[in-house]
């Protein structure tokens, strides 16, 4: 019978695993391939192919003795391999975790265990919610894990610091870590949990010693490491600290992008197990850095995440230590981390956030991040903010103007109510090159029920006609980069794994919407609450003069030519930097005072006809046209083709006017003035007219600018709006919704007209109340 079992973990150990042949090896001193058949209770040929797979990877060593042989654990220094070896039979992170939960049992049962002092009893607080798991055991379990990468990481400093004697099986390792902290200066040696336990038994210890061979022939340390600890510590006690381990494929695509020069200095402020730093490192190293080990700084609040992220990026580069801090990163801080001359603005920050929800944050801690970020921000947030908000932003204040960010972190930012502060502060002060999002069903993080974002950000202002790609992916493709998906049209429109694409100006977008309506296609183009635009209403370009110059006028201009009413008609020639949503007359009079043209040159007689030059009554009207004649307007492509030449096209006050091409989102105007306008503008004409403000809180709302922003085209910078594309929109059916609705938006579009007229007035909650109210109709859930 073999010896399989439960752990106290809860994961059943396999039938004649390795990890039992160790155990029983370190706790016999030496065995022969017998005794190992015996306690495993299998046939010697299983027992030898087990054995010899551990004697490959130098985890043991064989001496002959008589006609078998008897093997031990090889405690010497492991020394890195010159190619990668082949550990896929060991199993090695499951194989390690096993060794590790095993020797926490064996330590417990039979040595001294591991007094909750004062000490203890603070870390284990400061970690995890002592109700949910036995804190003896996570403490012990986490103090031998933290213990054999300590002594891996020593065995890897050893070549460069000759004073450093190798460990050795119940020696005091606590003084030789103590010793190399101060010869390397790296921070992943200074005292911590496993300086705790109260017995270093030699058994445990050799084996301890024996496993570095096996993390060191390694190809990914990093993800090694994180795949141990995330077996070690249960998701659970792992959520108490926002601790979700970055996948590789991820880390490499977030550091690639990031650095674009082999001597970018580097900050990763959640460093983990050191994923990202991790690959930020072979990426400089791939570009031709040859010391990139002091240019990574890394911080964590947990001690075992910083030795393991040591031992990672120790394994990727040889020479030199980074520059690692276990302490909570907010204390990091070009406000609070003390004299300024502390404070270093960093190349590239890359990060994968804690992932706590605000409810975790005890209210304390939250006053005292508000305080940190508004300080540093001189901007309020919201209380609700999740830490990885407070995280990114913080983190925001040590990159260099020009600097490059690369972020992973749940979605909910671009479309929740506490969000609007965030993305506030990401238009504001960064230029946003893409924001990746990933499928539900894209697994990213094992366990975690989130969908995950990527964020490409540069320090600094965008220019006019920056765009944001935003691009979701429905799995990670591994026969392609992801900056191609990116950076080639070609290949991204006919890649499987792109789910969607959209391409926004960056000064279009707003803080109030939600910025997830970018990931898909408009999936309530179908809903029965809504029709297609050109059902409720006519969309026209405005009149096409064909010279504007010389068709539109100033008051001026009218006087000067003594053209009189009847030829004339009352327009808008532009409605560029217009804010308000309702043109009044006063405003065109205000226009008229101001010089504007606000007249257009109309001769149609009463009946809407178009008045002849030889009935036209007005000896002022003729000169001026003939004017027009002798300077050229007649040459003119499209007011050559027109009969006569002055007949631009007749038409009626519409009900609103509506931008054409703009950079700051659509807008749409009640015109109260009845005023014509020129072809810059759409003009919309209502089969309705009892439904104006209620349409137009609609087509002003948050819900509805996401919408035609991916239907619009980019020109330099601008949104391009055409016709056909506006007819096409959904729109809110406004004549048949109650009208207790109806009410509700027409109140809310006539306080967003006074807000818009008022300097002191800010409308962003008027603009929440108008999508809430579409959205509770709609039964929408707009995340």
């Amino acid at each position: 019978m073999s010896n399989s079992r439960e752990s106290e973990s809860g994961r059943y150990l396999p039938e004649y695993h390795h990890s039992q042949i160790l155990l029983s090896i370190s706790l016999e001193g030496a065995e022969r391939t017998r005794d190992i058949e015996d306690h495993l209770g299998c046939s010697n040929k299983t027992a030898l192919n087990k054995l010899h797979e551990l004697h490959n990877a130098n985890v043991l060593t064989a001496t002959k003795w008589g006609t078998a042989y008897r093997w031990q654990l090889n405690t010497n220094q492991p020394t890195p391999p010159d190619s990668p070896t082949d550990l896929t039979g060991l199993q090695l992170p499951q194989l390690l975790t096993q060794v590790i939960e095993q020797l926490t049992e064996h330590y417990l049962t039979h040595y001294k265990p591991l007094t909750l002092t004062d000490n203890v009893s603070d870390w284990l607080d400061k970690r995890v919610n002592t109700d949910r798991v036995n804190p003896g055991h996570y403490a012990t379990n986490s103090a031998l894990f933290n213990r054999f990468l300590k002594a891996t990481l020593y065995a890897l400093y050893q070549p460069e610091a000759n004073s450093l004697e190798a460990l050795s099986p119940g020696a005091d390792w606590n003084s030789q870590f103590e010793a190399a902290a101060n010869i390397t200066d790296n921070h992943a040696f200074t005292s911590s949990i496993d300086t705790h336990l109260p017995e270093h038994p030699q058994p445990i210890d050799s084996l301890l010693l024996a496993l570095r061979h096996l993390v060191v022939q390694t190809t990914n340390p990093s993800e090694v490491l994180a795949d141990v600890y995330e077996q070690l510590i249960s998701q659970a006690a792992r959520r108490d600290l926002g601790q979700f381990a970055t996948p590789n494929h991820v880390s490499q695509f977030m550091a690639s992008w990031a650095i674009t020069d082999p001597d970018d200095t580097i900050l990763d402020p959640g460093i983990g197990a050191g994923q990202l730093a991790y690959q930020a490192l072979r990426c400089k190293m791939d570009q031709g850095c040859q010391t990139p080990m002091p240019d990574i700084t890394g911080i964590d609040v947990d001690e075992i995440a910083i030795t393991m992220a040591a031992t990672a990026l120790k394994l990727a580069d040889g020479p030199g230590s980074p520059n690692l801090y276990q302490d909570d990163f907010i204390h990091f801080s070009p406000v609070y981390s003390g004299t300024q001359s502390q404070f270093k603005a960093y190349d590239v920050i890359i990060g994968n956030p804690p992932y706590s929800r605000h409810q975790a944050v005890d209210n304390q801690s939250k006053n005292n991040l508000n305080t940190i970020i508004s300080e540093e921000t001189g901007q309020n947030f919201s209380r609700r903010t999740p830490l990885y908000g407070y995280f990114l932003i913080h983190a925001a204040q040590f990159l260099r103007e020009g600097g490059r960010a690369a972020f992973i972190m749940p979605s909910q930012f671009m479309a929740t109510d506490f969000g609007i502060d965030m993305k506030s502060y990401l238009l504001e002060h960064f230029t946003i090159h893409a924001i990746i999002q990933l499928d539900d069903s894209v697994d990213i993080f094992d366990g975690v029920k989130t969908t995950p974002s990527i964020l490409l950000l540069e320090a600094g202002t965008p220019t006019d006609t920056h765009e944001i790609s935003f691009l979701k992916l429905s799995y990670w493709p591994t026969d392609i980069p992801v900056a191609t998906l990116l950076d080639q049209p070609s290949q991204r429109d006919s890649h499987q794994a792109v789910a969607f694409h959209a391409t926004v100006a960056q000064q279009v977008l707003t803080t109030t919407e939600r910025w997830t309506h970018y990931f898909h296609e408009t999936d309530i183009q179908d809903h029965p609450e809504l029709v297609e635009f050109d059902t409720l209403a006519t969309v026209k370009r405005g009149i096409a003069t064909g010279n504007n110059s010389f068709f539109c006028l100033s008051q001026a201009d009218i006087d000067a030519h003594n053209i009189p009413p009847e030829y004339r008609e009352r327009i808008l020639k532009t409605a560029r930097g217009l804010d308000k949503l309702n043109i009044t007359t006063e405003d065109w009079k205000q226009w008229r005072d101001n010089g504007d043209d606000v007249w257009m040159l109309y001769c149609y007689d009463d009946d809407g006809n178009i008045q002849q030059s030889d009935d036209i009554e007005s000896q002022a009207v003729k000169d001026y046209l003939n004017h027009g004649r002798k300077t050229g307007v007649t040459e003119g492509t499209l007011v050559s083709r027109r009969n006569p030449w002055y007949r631009v096209d007749r038409r009626d006050p519409p009900d609103i006017l509506g931008k054409y091409m703009n950079r700051n989102g659509f807008q749409f105007y009640r015109n109260d003035a009845d005023l014509l306008t020129t072809n810059n503008t759409h003009t919309i004409y209502l089969n309705d007219e009892d439904t104006l403000n209620v349409f137009l809180a609609y087509l002003n709302s948050n819900f509805i600018r996401g919408i035609l922003s991916k239907r619009s085209r980019n020109y330099s910078g601008l949104q391009k709006l055409e016709i056909s594309d506006l007819e096409a929109a959904p729109v809110l059916d406004v004549a048949s919704i109650p009208q207790s609705l109806k009410s509700h938006l027409s109140t809310l579009f006539n306080d967003l007209c006074d807000a818009r007229r008022d300097p002191n007035a800010d409308d962003t909650q008027i603009l929440q109340q108008i999508d809430e109210a579409i959205e509770a109709h709609l039964e929408f859930d707009a995340s």
